[in-house]
């Protein structure tokens, strides 16, 4: 008998209505309106990335109910790192993963 890999599971979007969809839906809204924004208008692009700055840091410290749900949490943060700052490179840009990880395994330490 050979052994066959396991076929990979497909990852579902968190379901609509918890707090993890609606926290992913408040930064894809911040992204968008910051993406909307023309490139000349400085002031408002600075604005914008303060303010989806602070919705992508609520996400990140967010309490997850499962694993499950801290896993779709990482899942969704790598994938806006990486769109944002290219493939991880041991640099400081894939922060909010970093504190998503010490929220989930050290809850205590919350500030």
């Amino acid at each position: 008998m050979s052994w066959k890999p396991e076929k990979p599971k497909t990852r579902k979007a968190p379901a609509a209505g918890t707090a993890l969809a609606q926290a992913i839906e408040r930064c894809e809204a911040a992204q968008a309106a910051y993406d909307a924004i023309p490139d000349d208008d400085d002031a408002a692009k600075q604005q914008l990335s303060g303010f989806e700055s602070d919705v992508v840091d609520a996400l990140a410290r967010m309490p997850c109910a499962s694993d499950a749900e801290f896993l779709e949490r990482l899942c969704y943060l790598l994938a806006r790192e990486t769109r944002i700052f290219g493939e991880p490179h041991g640099r400081a840009e894939f922060g909010s993963i970093v504190v998503a990880v010490d929220r989930h395994i050290n809850p205590a330490a919350a500030r």
